[in-house]
């Protein structure tokens, strides 16, 4: 059993979609593909140092990214990703924790 590291969500006109990934360069990679699917050519999307690189060919031209690998960053990265390509989606992102060790964490009890 694969183990999914995040849960997504998107909103655009339809509706709210939420989904889960293993790691936040694959979700870049599905939104980027749903965008520019028939533009692109090429594309790369890879974690280096705490750091998502992303490449790719659109007209003959490269272009590049990086973007820093942190839930929030990713989703305003691909709120941007969606207004550069007309759409007013939003995105959000939470990593799910295996271990609950927040400071929030409480018990309940039957009273």
């Amino acid at each position: 059993m694969s183990k999914e590291n995040y849960v997504w969500a998107w909103k655009d006109d339809d509706g709210v979609y939420v989904n889960t990934a293993k790691s936040l360069e694959a979700i870049v990679e599905e939104i980027i593909e749903f965008y520019k699917e028939d533009e692109i050519e090429e594309l790369t999307v890879e974690l280096n140092d705490q750091i998502i690189d992303i490449s790719f060919f659109e007209d003959g031209n490269e272009t590049e990214w990086e973007i820093k690998a942190v839930p929030w960053v990713v989703a305003k990265f691909l709120q941007d990703l969606a207004g550069d390509c007309g759409h007013e989606d939003w995105f959000d992102i939470k990593e799910i924790e295996a271990e609950s060790n927040r400071a929030d964490t409480f018990e309940i009890e039957k009273i």
